[in-house]
C-alpha cells in the first residue's frame, strides 16, 4: 500500500439527519448500485450483503457519509453524517448519483420494440442510470475503464483508490478516489507505487 494513503479520523461532532426519498418507480437500489459499482471490488461505492449502499462523499470540513436503504418499492431511507448546512446539498447529490427521479419510460417503450433487447430490459426492471459524484470522478473512471478487460480496469481503479483517503464506519472501510493533486506535481512518484 502506498505511503500516501491517509486514514481520516473525525474529531468534530457530526451532524446527523434522516430522510425519506421518493423514487420514480420502478426502482431497485441493489441493481442501480451494482451498475454504479461495475465490479464487486469497487472500494468507493459500498453495497453491503443486506442491500445497504454506503458512500463517503468528499467533504470540506468533515467526512460526509451517506447510508441508503430501500424501504419500499417507492422509497429510500437516507441517513447522513455531514457538517451542518451540507445536508441539503448532499441529499441532492445522492438523488442525482442514484438516479432516483430519472424517467426512463421512453427508453423502455422503445426497447420493447427490439426483440433481443426487450427481455433484458424486463429482467433489469428497476435499474436507473446512476451518475458519478463529480466530474473528476467521472473522468477518472472514463480513462481507467477504457481497458479491454473489466477485471483489469477494476484492478487498476482499486490501486488508484488506495492513493486516496479512507475511514471506517461500523467496521466498514470507506474509500474516496484520489484527488487530482495526486496526479500532478511532486507527488507523481506515488503513481508507480500504486502499480
Amino acid at each position: 500500500v502506498p505511503t500516501s494513503r491517509r486514514t481520516v479520523h473525525a474529531s468534530a461532532t457530526p451532524s446527523w439527519s434522516w430522510h425519506t426519498l421518493s423514487v420514480r418507480k420502478p426502482y431497485r437500489l441493489d441493481l442501480t448500485a451494482t451498475v454504479l459499482r461495475r465490479s464487486p471490488t469497487n472500494r468507493v461505492d459500498v453495497l453491503t450483503p443486506e442491500g445497504e449502499y454506503i458512500r463517503w462523499f468528499a467533504g470540506t470540513t468533515h467526512p460526509e457519509v451517506v447510508r441508503v436503504r430501500q424501504t419500499s418499492s417507492d422509497a429510500l431511507s437516507v441517513t447522513m453524517e455531514a457538517p451542518p448546512g451540507e445536508h441539503r446539498r448532499l441529499l441532492e447529490l445522492v438523488t442525482r448519483s442514484l438516479g432516483v427521479d430519472t424517467d426512463i419510460e421512453t427508453f423502455r417503450a422503445q426497447a420493447q420494440r427490439i426483440p433481443w433487447l426487450a427481455p433484458l430490459v424486463d429482467r433489469m426492471q428497476g435499474v436507473k442510470p446512476p451518475r458519478y459524484a463529480s466530474l473528476w470522478e467521472a473522468c477518472l473512471n472514463a480513462v481507467v475503464f477504457q481497458q479491454v478487460s473489466l477485471a483489469a480496469a477494476s484492478a487498476i481503479m482499486g490501486r488508484l483508490v488506495r492513493l486516496g483517503p479512507s475511514l471506517t464506519r461500523d467496521g466498514i472501510t470507506l474509500n474516496r478516489p484520489p484527488d487530482i493533486g495526486v496526479f500532478d506535481g511532486p507527488q507523481d512518484v506515488q503513481l508507480p507505487a500504486a502499480g
